[in-house]
């Protein structure tokens, strides 16, 4: 079977067992039929042996599985993306974690772009935030209250013909899903990521924040695509307490090291983009240090003042029902459902046959 738009799903694993169970079970439910290579750096054998026992089953997902050494700290991490983007053969690779659930026909219609654009170094579209199980089926979504089914992050066109106007534009309007949701032309991609394993960010807001500029820097990016991504909002999980601890983005600004990783990733954005523009070295440096300085007071500034803290949010786009994107949030959300619902009935079953047994041995003694 031809692989359509030659297009490859890197999922990158690191323990979390339950959710890469569900992963793997949704999308073999879903028929999804692009290419996926698990790449896991896992410190337990738990997911190898959930992968392999699927794997045995026969499933209708098309999966390359490797194990590239735990995961022990960032740097391993990165190291364990820029080999598995290596090892990826397709033209194009789009990253997911296994929180994330992939919507194949977006993906689809997403890769069109670069067909249309020649100049296109990623495509991305608006993220969708979603509580799944714990949130009514309605479809109209509002921005930042995950008690409702989908908090949309948007995405928008990245397509100047300079570098830094780029930046400037992805700054300005900050409030675009992650690029890396996007589609990524995998020869430049891994280009990001090998300067990604020299500069070792040392958090992964650095991590996301260097992804995103890098990439700016290399291309443009279109953001013209449907949804691609519907990601699980996992309050308490282990990413999310590492972000908690962080603290605020003043906070953050404080912390061991930050500026030493800050000077690295800043310097270098600025030979990035001076590999194919001329600019005065200094003074691009400095601009860019502008930008990312009043993205970084701006973050501040939505947490302490009170008219950020009121506007901040407004209301995202509202799905039709009949949308491909909608009716795939419905069948998870079902799939989830009832897999939750029968983890329920067992347990019940099993209580009730401890207390059976119970009241049996007490009835005998």
């Amino acid at each position: 079977m031809k692989v359509p738009h030659n297009i490859t799903v890197l999922l990158l694993l690191k323990d979390r067992s339950n959710f890469t169970q569900r992963w793997l079970e949704v999308h073999n439910d879903l028929g999804f039929s692009l290419p996926i290579h698990i790449a896991d750096g896992s410190l337990t054998y738990q997911n190898s042996n959930i992968i392999h026992k699927f794997l045995n089953s026969k499933p209708v997902l098309n999966i390359d599985y490797k194990f590239y050494g735990k995961d022990i700290n960032l740097e391993k991490f990165y190291q364990k993306i820029y080999e598995a983007v290596r090892c990826i053969s397709t033209d194009y690779v789009i990253l997911a974690d296994n929180d994330d659930f992939l919507i194949e026909e977006s993906i689809m219609k997403g890769a069109d772009n670069f067909r249309n654009n020649e100049d296109l170094i990623a495509v991305s579209g608006p993220a969708y935030d979603t509580t799944i199980c714990n949130t009514k089926p309605e479809h109209d979504q509002t921005w930042g209250v995950l008690s409702n089914p989908i908090n949309q992050y948007p995405a928008s066109d990245r397509v100047e013909n300079n570098a830094l106007s780029r930046l400037q534009s992805f700054l300005v309007n900050r409030k675009s899903s992650y690029v890396w949701s996007a589609i990524h032309k995998r020869k430049i991609f891994l280009e990001t990521c090998k300067d990604i394993l020299k500069i070792n960010p040392i958090d992964f807001r650095f991590l996301t924040h260097s992804i995103i500029l890098f990439t700016l820097a290399r291309g443009k990016v279109s953001g013209s695509s449907p949804c691609m991504t519907i990601h699980q909002d996992n309050p308490g999980e282990s990413a999310g307490k590492k972000l908690a601890q962080i603290g605020t983005w003043h906070d953050w600004i404080q912390t061991d090291n930050w500026f030493s990783s800050y000077k690295k990733m800043i310097l270098k954005l600025t030979d990035i983009i001076l590999e194919n523009e001329n600019h005065k070295r200094e003074e691009l440096k400095r601009n860019i240090e502008f930008m990312y300085q009043g993205l970084i007071g701006e973050l501040i500034l939505r947490i302490t003042h009170p008219y950020y803290l009121h506007n901040i949010y407004k209301k995202g786009e509202t799905i039709n029902k009949s949308d491909p994107i909608f009716n795939t949030f419905i069948k998870i959300k079902t799939y989830i459902s009832n897999k939750e619902f029968k983890k329920k009935e067992r347990f019940q079953r099993n209580k009730t046959r401890r207390m059976l047994s119970k009241l049996l041995r007490a009835f005998k003694n």
